[in-house]
């Protein structure tokens, strides 16, 4: 039963999970020995995107509900490596998430049942 009510309770949070990373850098060097380097690196649901660029410009990197789009201006070519995570880790994070649920669980549960036990205290007399 406390199972079940729990369940309902985060099955919320766990639907309505949405993610959205935008970045946006621009370069620009001057001079006769100026050079300019650039790398990106978003990691959003263990999927990794990585843009590189040694040319002056804009890159925009934007990752919405797990889908990457890049855009760079005209003068920008940028390098971009988009690595999903191993079966592996994918499961190593599925782990670490379902523990850390069942821990908020288990605080929960405890909270209220602590709550419950200093109500019937409080309102309750014991001879």
């Amino acid at each position: 039963m406390r199972k079940t009510l729990l369940g309902l309770f985060f099955l919320p949070l766990i639907v309505f999970n949405t993610s959205q990373v935008e970045t946006t850098v621009k370069t620009e060097v001057s001079g006769e020995n100026a050079s300019v380097h650039t790398e990106i690196t978003n990691i959003v649901n263990g999927e990794e995107t990585h843009v590189e660029s040694d040319q002056p410009g804009e890159i925009k990197v934007e990752v919405k509900d797990g889908e990457v789009k890049v855009e760079s201006s005209s003068e920008v070519q940028p390098t971009i490596i988009i690595a999903e995570p191993s079966p592996t880790e994918v499961e190593e994070k599925k782990e670490e998430v379902s523990n850390r649920v069942e821990e908020m669980k288990e605080r929960f549960i405890s909270f209220f049942e602590d709550l419950i036990s200093r109500l019937r205290k409080a309102f309750f007399f014991h001879t």
